[in-house]
């Protein structure tokens, strides 16, 4: 396969897996959602800034855009950080509110283990 459609085809591929639009990846790599497209159609082809650009708005590392799919056989290793921010934003919100939930909890019942054991310490009140 020519090198410049497999670039393509993972634009594409990661782009999508991503849930990124032509226009928000454009966005990400300070360019215009037009050149994104006529890259993805071929009309274009860009330069290695602009390629490193792309791979870091895709977070995926640069020569991964020019491998063949049966390459590409190690998973693709992902931070916590990559997988809480891809989460819509409902779902951050209920996280956290659990999150701050178990955290208070677990601060009262630390104070409220050394009242018990020590009486001059006293409980936070709720």
């Amino acid at each position: 396969m020519k090198l410049q459609y497999i670039f393509i085809s993972n634009l594409k591929k990661f782009r999508k897996l991503r849930g990124l639009s032509q226009m928000r990846l454009a966005q990400l790599c300070d360019t215009s959602g037009n050149y994104i497209g006529e890259i993805e159609i071929g009309r274009r082809i860009p330069s290695f800034e602009k390629i490193e650009d792309i791979a870091a708005a895709l977070r995926v590392p640069s020569y991964q855009l020019f491998m063949e799919e049966r390459d590409q056989t190690a998973p693709e290793k992902h931070t916590a950080q990559d997988f809480l921010m891809d989460l819509p934003y409902s779902v951050k919100e209920e996280i956290t509110a659990h999150f701050m939930t178990s955290v208070r909890t677990c601060i009262i019942d630390a104070f409220d283990a050394l009242h018990y054991a020590d009486h001059t310490i006293q409980p936070l009140k709720e």
